[in-house]
């Protein structure tokens, strides 16, 4: 608009510019409008939205899609609606919010036309309302047609019963009330079935839809190795202990030190009276004791030490071989009594190959007889 309102531009060519920009706008809507008649979006294919396929932009649709859906999860979370209408899509774009799409979704409805502003129809007729607002198509022409034909099927039974005689009369009588008890026997039948319906799916409501927890899979993990890196945490309990096992062993360890002290000040306590003990001498030192020049030893060089004398060859000692021998036996000389070696039998068969010179010298050498 500011380029069609500038101020530089003379009135004719504002005016040109205003005409091309409504052409331009004209033809964007053509366009979206030949796009709406060919296709439709994919998420309004449900049979709620099936009178507004192809006759309302898709633009609408999509906004009518969104607020339906808001609605479903309203009323599958048990939710209500606030009785106070403020939603910005009826008031800003003309479109049926949720407070309006109430009553379609409670009796199962397709959504009709007039639920969205004309400026969405396609193809639509000239706006002339100024306070629109969505509404259902009346359904009274069906409810007086139902009554008129009532009304019809009850004047024709009228006028079959007063062209009967009085006893055929009260015989048809009988038959209309007995087929009006059989009526109300049906409807009681039915509202009886519908209340079974109604508390079956009452039923089915309170089970949750939502799909059960899935079941946790084992898993297998290694066994990590035990550290100070892979330890647990401690717990209030266990830190309290440790403190206290190292309270102890520091006041072990200062104890220790304290005794080591003590000892090593005793031990120099008494080192220092014995030395005061021994240092203690008298002012005169004995007198000298003098020997006589017989017993004194001579003196010798303190320099140079007396050579050592090398020690003489000495024979070495005779070695007795006698010491080395085995020592004697001490068993007795013989056995008594006891058996003697074993002599080998020989079998007939093994003379008779003797004899005819089959086992040979070599082989006899192994026998017990060769060794004999």
């Amino acid at each position: 608009m500011r380029e069609i309102t500038n101020g530089q531009l003379s009135l004719e060519d504002a005016a040109k510019w205003l005409a091309m920009k409504v052409k331009s706008v004209l033809k964007d809507l053509q366009d979206d409008e030949v796009l709406s008649h060919r296709h439709y979006p994919r998420l309004p294919q449900s049979d709620v939205f099936k009178a507004l396929r192809m006759k309302v932009s898709n633009e609408a649709l999509a906004l009518l899609e969104k607020e339906w859906t808001e609605l479903n999860q309203f009323m599958m979370r048990g939710e209500q609606l606030s009785e106070i209408c403020e939603c910005p899509i009826l008031y800003q774009f003309g479109i049926a919010c949720r407070h309006h799409l109430l009553w379609a979704f409670l009796e199962n409805l397709p959504l009709p036309k007039t639920l969205l502003h004309p400026r969405w129809w396609l193809s639509g007729s000239e706006i002339t309302e100024r306070n629109w607002k969505p509404f259902y198509p009346s359904k009274a022409p069906q409810e007086d047609l139902r009554s008129n034909q009532d009304a019809q099927q009850a004047l024709l039974l009228a006028e079959i019963r007063n062209q009967l005689n009085p006893e055929e009369r009260h015989r048809y009588d009988v038959q209309i009330a007995r087929g009006e008890q059989q009526i109300r026997e049906f409807h009681r039948q039915v509202f009886r079935d519908l209340s079974m319906i109604g508390q079956q799916h009452l039923e089915l409501q309170q089970i949750p839809i939502g799909q059960p927890d899935p079941v946790v899979r084992r898993r297998i993990v290694q066994k990590a190795p035990h550290g100070p890196r892979e330890a647990r945490g401690l717990t209030a309990n266990e830190i309290l202990e440790r403190q206290e096992r190292q309270e102890k062993r520091q006041r072990r360890q200062d104890e220790r030190a304290d005794e080591r002290r003590q000892q090593v000040q005793l031990t120099s306590t008494s080192r220092a009276s014995i030395t005061v003990t021994e240092t203690a001498r008298p002012t005169t030192p004995p007198p000298p004791q003098v020997t006589p020049l017989s017993r004194r030893l001579p003196i010798r060089t303190p320099d140079r030490p007396r050579p050592r004398r090398s020690p003489t060859p000495e024979a070495s000692p005779t070695v007795n071989d006698e010491i080395f021998d085995l020592p004697a036996s001490t068993a007795p000389p013989a056995l008594g009594g006891g058996r003697g070696k074993r002599r080998r039998n020989h079998t007939a068969r093994y003379k008779e190959a003797k004899e005819q010179g089959l086992i040979q010298d070599s082989q006899e050498a192994h026998r017990a007889s060769g060794r004999l």
